[in-house]
């Protein structure tokens, strides 16, 4: 585990991050069902997905005291319907959950229509965004002022959110090295101030990620791109088996990413 704000922790060996002083559990961008949506295009991949995601939940549970998880948007993966392998494996993961007797929590993503009429069956309905203390959880697909303006962010010391599916390319002057997922810990500029923002990487395996970069149009969230100092954002690479490596902030590292 690595605090990166008080009681506000990243989960060594999966995607996730955990709220210590409320025992919750932050998984975002699942992305369930992709592995359906990319056959009907014709990209037939292995459905492996859903199930690194059930090992990487019981790691964190097996881990840690887990009584809430906080699903950041993108469930699912279909924008139009809710397909079959999506309703099954929102049934599957859900059904884990009540079987674990944890509170559920589902923070819509931009991805998530029709998921309701799953998660919905478990008394699991979307909410746009969720606050415990400090804390405000939101998926990042909208700007601070489409999501609520400054009264959203009204006494809040940390916003995390994910859409972004940040990653690292590492790189020298022969070229590409290898590429991680990782945390983003940027700060965020908001009606005068400063927060801590803090973006997850997919919980989705297929999700390979958007390169983390100092050209702020690069970005996925309005949240970053509108808000982000990106040059003092610091990445946090997962390296599964290895741990979590803290790197400097983008402004020093920009040559070798």
């Amino acid at each position: 585990m690595l605090e990166v704000y008080p009681g506000v922790e990243l989960v060594v060996d999966t995607p996730y991050i955990y709220l210590r002083r409320y025992r919750a559990l932050i998984i975002a961008d699942a992305h369930l069902g992709f592995e359906e949506a990319m056959a009907e295009a014709g990209l037939f991949l292995p459905r492996g997905q859903l199930k690194q995601l059930l090992q990487d939940i019981e790691l964190a549970f097996n881990t840690l005291k887990v009584e809430r998880v906080i699903i950041a948007g993108d469930l699912k993966h279909r924008f139009d319907r809710l397909g079959s392998q999506e309703r099954r494996e929102i049934e599957e993961l859900m059904n884990l959950f009540k079987r674990k007797g944890v509170e559920v929590v589902f923070v819509r993503g931009n991805h998530d229509n029709y998921a309701s009429i799953v998660t919905s069956r478990y008394g699991v309905e979307p909410t746009p965004h969720y606050r415990l203390g400090d804390i405000l959880v939101i998926h990042g697909h909208q700007s601070i002022e489409e999501a609520g303006g400054d009264m959203l962010v009204e006494g809040v010391g940390i916003m995390i959110y994910g859409h972004e599916h940040p990653s690292i390319s590492i790189s020298d002057r022969l070229g590409k090295i290898a590429k991680f997922p990782c945390f983003l810990e940027i700060p965020l500029r908001i009606g005068g101030r400063t927060i801590k923002g803090l973006v997850a990487p997919a919980a989705g395996s297929y999700q390979a990620g958007t390169p983390i970069t100092t050209i702020r149009s690069n970005y996925l969230s309005p949240i970053t791109r509108n808000n982000g100092d990106i040059e003092n954002a610091k990445p946090y690479i997962l390296a599964r088996g290895e741990g979590i490596f803290e790197l400097p902030s983008l402004a020093y590292i920009q040559d070798l990413i």
